[in-house]
């Protein structure tokens, strides 16, 4: 299966559901975006890193105890703003590492607000 088509269960990569794990949010000026994310805390890939490499900056990041935690919270937040009318902001042709899915006009929803969201979601 490719990348996007893995489940969270069987993935060898990123996250594993009982490990510890990170909630990510990042930047991309030239975008004009803002994402939130999530990855294991111990992984062969530093997804904030990787995503580093393409323009992005990272401005927080939440440990969890387990990557079923990280997920649980990171999901609440997509569906609030998905619920207040925030679309996906870019495409999958502008995040060939993946994660489009998970990004926000960064006009209309403030990178802060996305911490604020997650943290109360803790």
């Amino acid at each position: 299966m490719t990348r996007g088509e893995c489940c969270q269960h069987c993935a060898r990569y990123g996250l594993d559901p009982g490990a510890p794990a990170r909630l990510y949010i990042l930047s991309h000026a030239a975008y004009g975006a803002v994402k939130i994310g999530i990855t294991g805390q111990h992984t062969r890939e530093d997804r904030v890193a990787r995503f580093q490499g393409r323009g992005w900056a990272p401005l927080a990041q939440l440990q969890f105890a387990t990557g079923a935690d990280a997920y649980r919270v990171e999901q609440r937040v997509i569906r609030l703003l998905r619920a207040e009318g925030h679309g996906v902001f870019l495409t999958d042709a502008q995040m060939p590492i993946g994660g489009h899915k998970e990004t926000f006009d960064a006009t209309r929803v403030a990178a802060e607000r996305l911490l604020t969201l997650a943290e109360a979601e803790r």
